[in-house]
């Protein structure tokens, strides 16, 4: 068995008259990498039976606690935002009398 060429320089002419570098095909590459991905999926779906619980408790727990503390964000914005308004704009018509 020879040594493959080196596939940079090596050009060889096909059918009609087509030049193909030596070397996969782009249906070979994407050949290659559906096998790799159907492997790691494959090798990782029992790690989502481990990771259901884990889903389940954030869904449970964290959304409504989080829920909990943006209602009371919101309702110390809708305390501290009127004061707030009305002293710009009180302080915007002094400024423009001056």
């Amino acid at each position: 068995m020879q040594p493959r060429p080196d596939t940079a320089k090596l050009a060889v002419a096909g059918e009609r008259g087509q030049i193909h570098a030596d070397g996969p095909t782009p249906v070979e590459m994407l050949d290659d990498v559906l096998g790799v991905i159907t492997g790691l999926v494959t090798l990782l779906l029992p790690l989502f039976i481990l990771a259901l619980p884990g889903v389940v408790l954030l869904g449970v727990l964290v959304v409504p606690l989080a829920a909990a503390a943006a209602a009371l964000a919101a309702i110390a914005a809708a305390v501290i935002a009127p004061p707030y308004l009305l002293v710009r704009s009180v302080r915007r018509v002094r400024a423009a009398r001056r």
